[in-house]
């Protein structure tokens, strides 16, 4: 799949230079990001790892929205990308910078209150001159809820993503993993409560989903990179393949933990 994305981006869509580019990007931040949820996931660290998995849903879904936009509507949603969205952060991080550089000030740091009075310098950073109201729809548009909204309504005949609501469960626990909230807290608890035997089963279908999590997606972006550049996958079918394999792989472990917990949800 990784190959795939590589040979379609590699030899295809040079007369979409920048749109070219911030897929690179997003690719290669999302694969990087892969290979550390792997890592924490076969280490038994699987809520590091769900964390880590927000961050790769996230590009991967910004990969996908690109994807399925045309013309200009692509090329408008590149340029908000490189444009007013990162002028909104800059902003963002003019005004963060603004209060730590007080502290700064107080403690007679020097080096660091040249480092946020740089952060805060129009004459070297891009802000965003609309309001705040502006500034928050902006930011809005690129979130994971919007965006993962947008895709569902996309056209069949250019990429099918009628069944993308299902990431938002995994993405709000993520979220309060995240947020250390009081939901994360109900999650560490009900692990600690849980028999040895009924525990094994959570926990093996829990990485097994994280893996297969991945496998999808990296699956769906292959896919949706290829749509891009009005190509077809010369590795398609084997992709295709190797999906089922991986959920047939995995289906004892789900089916272990379902039986355990037959007389709860009865």
């Amino acid at each position: 799949m990784r190959d795939s994305i590589s040979l379609a981006l590699g030899e295809h869509l040079d007369d979409q230079p920048k749109f070219k580019r911030t897929v690179w990007g997003l690719v290669l931040y999302q694969s990087e990001r892969s290979q550390v949820v792997s890592y924490l996931a076969s280490s038994n660290f699987v809520w590091d790892a769900e964390m880590i998995l927000r961050s790769f849903y996230e590009a991967n879904v910004k990969i996908w929205y690109l994807c399925s936009l045309q013309g200009a509507d692509r090329e408008a949603a590149v340029e908000e990308f490189w444009g007013a969205f990162l002028d909104v952060h800059a902003h963002k991080r003019r005004v963060k910078a603004g209060l730590v550089k007080s502290v700064s000030q107080n403690l007679r740091r020097e080096f660091h209150t040249k480092i946020f009075s740089a952060l805060e310098d129009d004459k070297i950073n891009q802000f965003y001159e609309g309001n705040k109201k502006d500034r928050r729809d902006v930011e809005q548009r690129w979130s994971f809820s919007s965006l993962i909204k947008k895709l569902e309504t996309t056209p069949k005949n250019i990429l099918d993503f009628s069944s993308i609501r299902a990431l938002e469960h995994s993405f709000g626990l993520q979220s309060h993993l995240l947020h250390a909230d009081v939901s994360a807290l109900d999650l560490m608890h009900d692990r600690k409560i849980r028999s040895a035997e009924e525990l094994e089963a959570l926990t093996g279908s829990h990485v097994c989903r994280i893996f297969s999590d991945q496998i999808s997606i990296w699956a769906m972006t292959s896919i949706a990179v290829w749509s891009a550049t009005g190509t077809k996958c010369p590795k398609g079918d084997e992709i295709a393949s190797t999906v089922d394999k991986v959920h047939k792989l995995i289906r004892p472990f789900s089916e272990r933990f379902e039986a355990s917990q037959s007389d709860s949800y009865q």
